[in-house]
C-alpha cells in the first residue's frame, strides 16, 4: 500500500485571536479563513491519514493552540497542541483517521488557552495511505482567486492557487504516465450572467476534464465522468474560462492522479524571483514557491515519513535577465542531493534532471535550495517540481514509473525478491 506524502505551505501568515480557522491539508497554506468549506479537499477514494507534522517559526502565544485533522466538519483524533513561546516541530504519529471515498478534510487550527500572540506555521504535512495507487492534485487558497468577467486565466496543477494570463508560466511536464480524473472546484462567490468553464489542460489544449459552472452558481462543482490520459511528456494545467458580466471566486481546484509516482509541485504562476547580488535562498518541496531567508532553512524542511526516492527534478523558468548561471537542488538533512539542475545565463524555459535520484527514509527533512552565482538581473522562476516514487509496503517493491523505455536495475535482495524498476526517457532541457 503506497503512502503519499501531503503538505500545506507559505511563508509570514499568523494565526491570532481566538477564533477557529481553516487551512487546507495540500497547496497553499492559510490560517485566515472562518469558513471551513473554503478549505475543504475531496477525497475519492480509501486511505488512512497519520503523521501529523507541524513546523513552528515564530510564536508569541500566550497560552495553548490546537491543530487538528478535520473530516466532514468533525475533528478526528489527529491533532497537536502548540504550546506559547515554544517553536520547532510538532508531532502526532500515533493517531490516525480513516477516509473513504466522499469525504472532505481540511486542518483546524483553535485556541486552547491563548488569548493573544500570533503563531506564525509555515509547513504542515500528513500522509496518506492508500488501496491503490490514487491520490490526490490540489491548487488552494482559501481566500479566494477571482477571475474576472471574460476572462480566461490558467493555474499550476496542484501547490499554490494562483492566476496567470499566460499558460506556458503554468505548466509542468509529466515525467509518469497516469490518468487524471475526478475534477473538482469551490466555488466561494459568482457574479456571472453566463456560464464559466473549468478545465484540465494537456499540452495547451482542453481535454475531457471539464467542469461547465452554471451563472451565479456557487459552492462544489465537479465532473466524476471523465478522465484524461496524461502520457510522459505531456504540459498539464488547469484553466477558467469566466462568464460574463460579474466575477467569478474559487478557494480550490482539485483532480485525482492515478499513477504510483506522485509529483510534488511548489509553484508561483506570478513569479518568484532569484538574483540581486547573488546567494541562496530556500523553498518548499510541495505547496507554495515562497523562499525564506537564507539562515532561515529549518522553516522550508518537510519531515519525510515514508521510505521514497525523488527524481526528475523540473524548473519552469518564466524570465530571465540574470547574467550567471542559477542552481536548483533538492536538499535532505541540509545537505545538498545529486537531484540538481543549472539555469543558463539569460535563458527562459523548461529546465530538468532526469538522470539523477535521492533516497529519503522516514525522519529524513527536504527542502529545496535556490543559488544564483554572483552577478546582475533576475532569473523568475512559476513552479518547481520533483517526483515522488513510492514504496508499495508490503510487496517490497518500489516502482519509479519516469518514463517508458528501459527496464533495468533488477534485484535480488533480503527477505525475497526485491524489484527496483526504473523506466527513463531522456529529454534535453528546453530553453
Amino acid at each position: 500500500m503506497p503512502i503519499y506524502n501531503i503538505s500545506a505551505t507559505r511563508l509570514t501568515l499568523s494565526y491570532t485571536g481566538t477564533a477557529a480557522k481553516y487551512t487546507p491539508v495540500m497547496g497553499s497554506y492559510d490560517p485566515t479563513s472562518a469558513v471551513e468549506a473554503d478549505a475543504q479537499i475531496k477525497v475519492f477514494a480509501s486511505y488512512t491519514v497519520a503523521n501529523m507534522f507541524v513546523r513552528v517559526a515564530t510564536n508569541s502565544r500566550n497560552g495553548t493552540d490546537l491543530l487538528t485533522l478535520r473530516n466532514n466538519g468533525a475533528s478526528t483524533a489527529v491533532t497537536v497542541t502548540a504550546t506559547g513561546p515554544v517553536t520547532g516541530i510538532l508531532e502526532d504519529v500515533v493517531n490516525t483517521a480513516a477516509l473513504v471515498s466522499g469525504d472532505l478534510i481540511d486542518t483546524l487550527i483553535d485556541n486552547g488557552t491563548s488569548t493573544s500572540g500570533s503563531l506564525d506555521i509555515p509547513i504542515i504535512s500528513y500522509t496518506m495511505q492508500s488501496t491503490s495507487n490514487i491520490t490526490l492534485l490540489a491548487a488552494t487558497n482559501v481566500t479566494g482567486t477571482n477571475v474576472s468577467a471574460a476572462f480566461t486565466r490558467y493555474m499550476a496543477i496542484s501547490g499554490e492557487l494562483g492566476l496567470t494570463g499566460t499558460e506556458s508560466r503554468a505548466h509542468y511536464t509529466a515525467r509518469t504516465a497516469t490518468t487524471l480524473a475526478n475534477l473538482r472546484t469551490y466555488v466561494r462567490t459568482n457574479a456571472t450572467t453566463t456560464a464559466s468553464t473549468l478545465d484540465v489542460r494537456v499540452n495547451s489544449a482542453s481535454s475531457a476534464l471539464t467542469i461547465s459552472i452554471s451563472a451565479a452558481a456557487t459552492g462544489e462543482q465537479q465532473d466524476i465522468i471523465n478522465t484524461v490520459s496524461i502520457a510522459v511528456g505531456d504540459e498539464i494545467n488547469y484553466r477558467i474560462v469566466a462568464g460574463a458580466t460579474g466575477a467569478i471566486n474559487l478557494s480550490g481546484v482539485q483532480s485525482e492522479t492515478r499513477a504510483a509516482a506522485r509529483p510534488l509541485i511548489s509553484p508561483d504562476v506570478g513569479g518568484s524571483t532569484i538574483g540581486g547580488a547573488g546567494g541562496t535562498v530556500y523553498t518548499f518541496l510541495d505547496g507554495n514557491l515562497d523562499q525564506a531567508d537564507s539562515s532561515n532553512e529549518l522553516n522550508t524542511q518537510m519531515k519525510w515519513r515514508s521510505s521514497d526516492s525523488f527524481t526528475n527534478l523540473f524548473v519552469n523558468v518564466m524570465t530571465n535577465t540574470r547574467t550567471t548561471a542559477c542552481t536548483v537542488t533538492v536538499r535532505k538533512n541540509t545537505a545538498d542531493t545529486a537531484v540538481t539542475l543549472s539555469i543558463t545565463a539569460l535563458t527562459a524555459g523548461l529546465y530538468e534532471d532526469l538522470t539523477n535520484t535521492v533516497a529519503f527514509a522516514s525522519g529524513d527533512l527536504g527542502d529545496y535550495e535556490l543559488t544564483a552565482a554572483a552577478g546582475s538581473g533576475t532569473c523568475t522562476i512559476s513552479v518547481v517540481a520533483v517526483q515522488q516514487s513510492t514504496a508499495i509496503l508490503g510487496l517490497g517493491v518500489t516502482v519509479d514509473w519516469s518514463g517508458n523505455n528501459d527496464f533495468t536495475d533488477i534485484l535480488d535482495a533480503l527477505n525475497g525478491l526485491v524489484l527496483s524498476a526504473k523506466w527513463r526517457r531522456g529529454r534535453d532541457t528546453e530553453s
